[in-house]
């Protein structure tokens, strides 16, 4: 078991031995996130929600929050459109155009 593991059974080990303390929830998800292990911490929640009936709606709640940090994590980290390439096919666009301009202006005139 690598460290990272065992970091995050003990903090599911304390979720689990103070069910209703938000704030352990808080940190174990805290703690999946910033190992970027949330996939860790969805299999633990899906398991109680699916084989104890009595936390079930404890642990729903907590998957969903951990579905709400994940998008909220690829929001932060999705990229935006790189505007360099965007502006420079622009300006190629007005040379190119000002210069079938000035070409078609000296065939007339000449």
């Amino acid at each position: 078991m690598s460290e990272t593991d065992a970091a995050l059974e003990a903090a599911w080990a304390k979720v689990e031995e103070a069910w209703e303390d938000e704030d352990a929830h808080r940190k174990f998800k805290a703690l999946a996130a910033s190992l970027g292990r949330m996939d860790f911490a969805g299999t633990r929640y899906r398991g109680v929600r699916d084989g104890d009936p009595e936390r079930a709606e404890v642990a729903q709640r907590e998957i969903d929050r951990l579905v709400a940090l994940a998008m909220s994590q690829l929001e932060v980290t999705r990229s935006a459109e790189p505007k360099s390439g965007r502006r420079m096919v622009n300006l190629l666009a007005v040379a190119v155009v000002l210069g079938l301009l000035l070409s078609a202006l000296w065939v007339f005139l000449t």
